[in-house]
């Protein structure tokens, strides 16, 4: 896919067009998004509409970043997003995956970009949309950052706290978009945790219910050494689960 995050612009833009209005019906909102999409210039109207907001601008640099192969690109505009906004969650993800340095040490600034994430969305965001995080747009981006904080865990052998982030996941998202599911499941037979597995199958029924292109999908997981599990996938990510892993590093 050239442009893995396609799909999320797209939400996001729309959210971004829909800002304001007091919509008093489904239907009244199903018109309203016919209105927008009529003349196919969504992407054109939310710029213009959102051109002076630096958050909005760091967003779509951090976008282009995670969509780039070019190492040396990435880094630029995830540095060129953090300074637009240094708030922003996906830049800084992305700066502590590309630059070189220990995995504690990594550990410990994805666990800040986490905490920071964290407060940003404040605790009433959480009490309220906890369970239906992912639905949202501005969700994702700390989302990612979970994940890959529970990635880096994991790879570290730090079983116990990989498992604590993945199950908050859950909690947060049930529907499980990202697939937290099968690293958790993973875990829990890598630690010998039977006790602790049955949220993970109610998860996986769950997310096979609402979605069937789950089915049949393999426990990418399930390459874990035994002590110390290490994942890896293309650092670039896409659109369900994008992930720069910290096992990846510049040529």
């Amino acid at each position: 896919m050239l442009h893995p995050f396609a799909a999320e612009r797209s939400l996001r833009e729309v959210e971004a067009l829909l800002e304001g209005n007091q919509f008093q019906s489904v239907d009244e909102i199903n018109t309203r998004l016919a209105e927008l999409t009529s003349g196919g210039r969504i992407s054109e109207m939310a710029s213009a509409w959102k051109r002076d907001d630096p958050k909005w601008r760091a967003q779509e640099l951090a976008y282009n970043a995670l969509e780039t192969d070019d190492f040396a690109e990435a880094l630029r505009l995830a540095k060129e997003a953090t300074d637009l906004d240094p708030d922003c969650t996906d830049a800084q993800r992305l700066m502590v995956s590309l630059l070189p340095m220990e995995l504690d040490n990594r550990i410990q600034l994805m666990s800040e970009v986490v905490d920071r994430a964290e407060r940003n969305l404040g605790a009433r965001f959480f009490e309220e949309k906890t369970g239906h995080f992912w639905g949202r747009v501005a969700t994702r981006p700390y989302m990612r950052a979970k994940q890959h904080l529970g990635e880096l865990f994991a790879e570290a052998g730090r079983n116990e706290e990989a498992m604590a982030v993945f199950e908050r996941m859950l909690e947060l998202n049930p529907t499980d978009n990202q697939g937290m599911r099968y690293p958790l499941l993973a875990l829990y037979l890598t630690t010998n945790e039977p006790a602790r597995t049955p949220p993970c199958y109610h998860a996986i029924r769950m997310r096979r219910s609402s979605c069937a292109r789950s089915r049949g999908r393999e426990f990418w997981s399930a390459g874990f050494p035994e002590s110390s599990p290490k994942l890896k996938r293309p650092w670039h990510g896409h659109e369900r689960s994008t992930v720069l892993w910290s096992a990846i590093s510049p040529a």
